[in-house]
């Protein structure tokens, strides 16, 4: 296998396994913060809001991580 598609390869899991792990994280907190307080209707209601919002915004922070992991690894070899 190239150094380039070993780079590749290596940036894309490591895009994969920082979006898994930020919103497992965030599930995590978001449950244990909302139980004692709100109702599962109003945390249903307002997990759309917010799943919109992070969701798209922990992507973009793990493409852009992958990204500099991929030039570090081409840089590197």
């Amino acid at each position: 296998m190239s150094q380039g598609k070993r780079a590749f390869l290596s940036a894309a899991l490591v895009t994969v396994l920082t979006l898994v792990s930020s919103f497992l994280v965030f599930l995590y907190s978001y449950n244990n913060i909302t139980s004692p307080v709100l109702t599962d209707e109003q945390r249903f209601e307002g997990a759309q809001f917010v799943f919109s919002v992070t969701l798209p915004s922990y992507l973009a922070i793990s493409v852009g991580i992958g990204v500099l992991v991929f030039l570090l690894m081409r840089r590197r070899n």
